[in-house]
């Protein structure tokens, strides 16, 4: 997966949230998104995903031949605290409704799923029961182990505890390979700790409008 962004930027109105991006990612780099609550990492993000279209420069994609924006979707996998789970479904529900979507990575079966998030004694559990930490593992879960080029991951330490910490760093880094992965961070070292490349959205944050 290759990702350019030429000159890109994004305003909501006349406030701009980020402005002359350019720069160029490639599979195999782990990029650590950092800049301040409110600075527009999530809005990246979504532009990343083809989510939101850039209000200035381009974005362009790449796996083999060029991807289209309306294609992109296909090939990213993204846990963000914005994204809800359908909390009427049981673990095994959930994982299996995600199967229908997405193949997991290096022939991991949807059965493994609940035992390589820690939840395996859970899987008829409704997730309205779960707590907050255990349906993150789930959302990082099911994101980390999809077998998708392009892995989008906001404040991903978010509501886990230091053991949950310690299995999202280790599931991790068991599947960086063979994909391009952004983690939006404030900074927090847990979460960036197997990031190579760096971008600081506050660099490119206009002082004016």
């Amino acid at each position: 997966m290759n990702i350019t962004l030429e000159n890109t930027g994004k305003r909501f109105r006349k406030q701009w949230i980020f402005r002359g991006i350019d720069q160029s990612f490639s599979t195999g780099d782990v990029v650590a998104l950092t800049g301040s609550n409110g600075s527009g990492k999530s809005t990246l993000l979504q532009v990343l995903a083809g989510l939101l279209t850039p209000s200035e420069g381009r974005i362009s994609w790449s796996l083999d031949d060029r991807i289209f924006p309306d294609q992109i979707y296909r090939h990213v996998s993204w846990c963000a605290p914005s994204i809800a789970l359908y909390e009427d479904y049981t673990l095994s529900e959930a994982v299996a409704f995600h199967a229908g979507f997405r193949t997991f990575r290096s022939n991991i079966q949807s059965s493994e799923i609940p035992a390589l998030i820690g939840l395996e004694n859970h899987q008829s559990k409704q997730l309205a029961q779960f707590s907050s930490g255990m349906k993150q593992r789930l959302k990082l879960g099911l994101a980390i182990l999809s077998d998708s080029p392009l892995l989008l991951l906001d404040e991903p330490t978010s509501h886990l505890d230091a053991q949950g910490i310690d299995w999202f760093q280790k599931l991790l880094s068991a599947h960086l390979d063979n994909r391009l992965t952004w983690i939006a961070s404030n900074r927090v070292e847990s979460e960036t700790v197997h990031c190579t490349r760096a971008l600081d959205v506050m660099d490119y944050r206009p002082t004016r409008k």
